[in-house]
């Protein structure tokens, strides 16, 4: 029997097995260079980190991806990916 660690893993790896009710939802993503990111971060998008992502956004750093995702029991939860770019 496939854990659902490795059918997400699986459904990543290879599109053609990917179902709609694994896969990521997108909630909003904005386009960056990716050449001038000099770190990357996530934090998850609730209530008790909010403090920490407000500080992020804060100190420069840029989310560019929001999207749910599939915990190993089937939970979803929220997580924003932010970027830290470059100074010119």
């Amino acid at each position: 029997m496939t854990s659902a660690t490795e059918m997400i893993k699986e459904a990543f790896a290879n599109e053609t097995l990917a179902e709609a009710r694994i896969e990521p939802s997108i909630l909003m993503n904005r386009n960056i260079d990716h050449e001038q990111v000099e770190e990357y971060t996530d934090c998850y998008v609730n209530e008790s980190h909010r403090f920490r992502l407000s500080a992020l956004i804060r100190t420069g750093w840029v989310v560019f991806r929001i999207q749910t995702e599939l915990g190993v029991n089937g939970h979803h939860y929220t997580v924003a990916y932010l970027a830290k770019m470059k100074a010119d």
